[in-house]
């Protein structure tokens, strides 16, 4: 009888921890399991986990303490609990006094440590084991979700209901709903991962390491692979596509260049692209504007340069913003993500003032309170700001990005409904 295995994800906004989902899912299938999708049924949990904030620490800690009483107290002596995850890449230590050390049958390993898996529950890595990748997101009914999600998600499914029958396929308001947080129907190519960045205050770098290129040969097969199967829309994931290349004394340019030639019709979301590497590598600016290209997330962070350099950073957010903007005109309904931390240290009113102006240079805006990192320079810096004006912040910027996403949304679907009216228009004139 085949083992059967259960995966969670604490992270339904992270494209990444979705991807290594799959990436799980296919493994065991590979190896003749079975997926359940209940703990009280699986031989093997995975609860892949999240850490780039406290709270998505928080969320990963309450579900591995949930496992832990529910599943590994007094459980089967074959049961297994493989953490995984950032949150298990930079909080070992912590995993190995709480639990490992104490239940032979938890182990935690890095994000898509699949020799260390395979050995964990036995398996002859050397004989089974072939590096494996997938093309697509875990199911997000397989993760740990929001109200804010599923509102997005139903949103998302009846407007391309609606825009399906009404004919509409070039939309702002689509490309918006489509990349915002992850979208299904995506064929997922794996480009990179690993960060060059020297952040204060991320964390990234100790649990995904320095930048691992894919062979842009590789990628461009991959992407044909797609095409033959009929797919349409590509998300292209790295931690850092602007980083790409820097391992091989190559540039993005390099990566996109043989897939933007490509005469098909197809969509391309490009995950992460750092803000310095969008103002240096100028060469990628055309692909930016290419309708092929419907999203980009561009995290500036803050609004404030002074702050951007005091947390490690190395650009000017108004020139980026500046960049977008120029880029945008080409490409109008191409979607521009960024990320806006609030409570930085040495945050002053002015900076936060800066991020809230930098809101309305974005289409899509995620703000985050500042959180120590464990192992970060941020860790020691001494002019924090107290928890009582964080969360303010946080709460005005909330407000604000809220009010202009909503915004942008319906000037999205009042624009496209007088575009059907003005062609039929248009249509009706030219017949007669």
């Amino acid at each position: 009888m085949s083992k059967k295995y259960y995966i969670y994800s604490t992270a339904a906004g992270c494209t990444s921890n979705l991807w290594e989902s799959a990436v799980y899912d296919d493994y065991f299938k590979s190896e003749d399991m079975t997926r359940v999708f209940k703990a009280d049924d699986a031989d093997v949990i995975v609860v892949n986990t999240c850490s780039v904030t406290p709270g998505f620490e928080d969320q990963s800690e309450r579900y591995i303490e949930k496992m832990m009483k529910t599943q590994m107290n007094g459980a089967a002596d074959d049961k297994k609990l493989i953490i995984a995850g950032c949150y298990s890449a930079i909080r070992a230590e912590k995993i190995d006094d709480s639990y490992a050390n104490q239940n032979k049958n938890i182990t935690h390993m890095k994000p898509v440590e699949m020799e260390k898996l395979s050995t964990s529950l036995g398996l002859d890595h050397e004989k089974t084991y072939k590096p494996i990748t997938t093309n697509r997101f875990d199911d997000i009914t397989n993760c740990h979700s929001s109200i804010a999600h599923k509102i997005v998600w139903g949103i998302r499914k009846a407007v391309r209901f609606i825009y399906g029958l009404l004919g509409i396929t070039d939309s702002y308001l689509l490309n918006f709903l489509d990349t915002m947080i992850f979208s299904d129907g995506f064929y997922v190519i794996e480009v990179g991962h690993g960060c060059a960045g020297g952040c204060t205050f991320c964390s990234i770098k100790q649990s995904r390491g320095f930048v691992h290129s894919q062979e842009e040969l590789t990628v461009l097969d991959t992407l044909n692979k797609g095409l033959e199967q009929g797919y349409k829309n590509f998300w292209l994931l790295a931690t850092d596509i602007g980083a790409w290349g820097l391992d091989r004394n190559k540039n993005p340019a390099d990566l996109m260049a043989p897939l933007y030639e490509r005469k098909e019709d197809f969509r391309v979301v490009l995950n992460y692209l750092e803000p310095r590497w969008l103002l240096y590598h100028e060469n990628i600016h055309k692909y930016l504007k290419d309708h092929k290209t419907i999203g980009v997330t561009v995290p500036i962070q803050s609004g404030s340069t002074r702050l951007v350099y005091h947390s490690g950073r190395r650009y000017d957010p108004v020139a980026v913003a500046d960049c977008v903007s120029s880029i945008k005109e080409k490409n109008p309904n191409l979607i521009v993500k960024t990320d806006i931390m609030v409570g930085l240290p040495s945050e002053t009113w002015t900076d936060f003032y800066q991020s809230l102006k930098a809101v309305f240079r974005f289409d899509v805006i995620v703000p985050i309170v500042f959180g120590v990192r464990p192992g970060t320079k941020a860790e020691r810096d001494p002019e924090m700001i107290s928890t009582p004006i964080k969360f303010f912040r946080m709460g005005v910027i909330t407000i604000v990005a809220l009010s202009w996403q909503i915004f942008l949304c319906v000037r999205g679907f009042v624009k496209d409904i007088f575009g059907i009216f003005k062609f039929k228009k248009e249509t009706k004139v030219a017949q007669s």
